[in-house]
C-alpha cells in the first residue's frame, strides 16, 4: 500500500494536541527550521479531512498535513475529525435522526452517501469522505503526514485494542 511506505518516517500514529491551522512546528529534526503543518489538511480553505483539504494544505508548501482517522462500523479506516457527523456533513437529510450518533456506528457505504463539502461551500458539493488509502495519492512532493487516531476505544474493534488500520 503507497501510505505504508509514505508512512515511514513521516507518520504519527497518535498526535495528542490540538492545534490551529496552519500550524508553525520547530524540529530538530529539521535543523531549527520552523516547519508548516497544514491542520486537517488545509482546513481554513477546503472543507477540512478531504481530498481538497489534503491536496490544498500538500499543494500549499506546508510539510505536512494532518488528519484524523476512524474505523467505520464495518471495520473501514477513514478520515474524520468529529465524533458525530452533524457539524460537516448533511447526515439530517440522509438519515434523519441520526445526526448524533457516533460517526463510527455508520458502515463505509453508508459514510459515502454523506456530502462533507456543502457545510463549508457551493465550491465543495459533494466531496465525500476519504478512505484512509486515498492520501497518499492527495499528496504531492515531499508533503508528509500526521495521523491523529480519533477515539479508538469508540471503533468497531476498539474494545479487544486499536484494531488493523488496513
Amino acid at each position: 500500500m503507497k501510505i505504508r511506505s509514505l508512512a515511514v518516517g513521516t507518520l504519527t500514529a497518535c498526535l495528542a494536541a490540538t492545534v490551529v491551522s496552519p500550524v508553525l512546528a520547530d524540529s530538530p529534526k529539521h535543523n531549527g527550521e520552523t516547519i508548516l503543518i497544514g491542520h486537517r489538511g488545509a482546513a481554513g480553505v477546503a472543507p477540512e479531512n478531504t481530498i481538497s483539504a489534503i491536496e490544498t494544505g500538500s499543494r500549499s508548501g506546508a510539510g505536512f498535513v494532518e488528519i484524523d482517522i476512524q474505523l467505520s462500523a464495518d471495520g473501514v479506516p477513514f478520515i474524520f475529525h468529529d465524533d458525530t457527523p452533524a457539524r460537516t456533513s448533511n447526515v439530517a437529510e440522509v438519515f434523519p435522526n441520526r445526526e448524533n450518533d457516533p460517526i463510527t456506528s455508520f458502515t463505509w457505504d453508508e459514510l459515502q452517501r454523506l456530502d462533507v463539502g456543502s457545510y463549508f461551500s457551493e465550491q465543495f458539493v459533494g466531496e465525500k469522505i476519504p478512505h484512509f488509502d486515498d492520501v497518499a495519492d492527495a499528496l504531492t512532493g515531499e508533503t508528509g503526514v500526521f495521523i491523529e487516531i480519533k477515539s479508538p476505544a469508540k471503533s468497531p474493534r476498539g474494545r479487544t485494542g486499536c484494531g488493523r488500520l488496513s
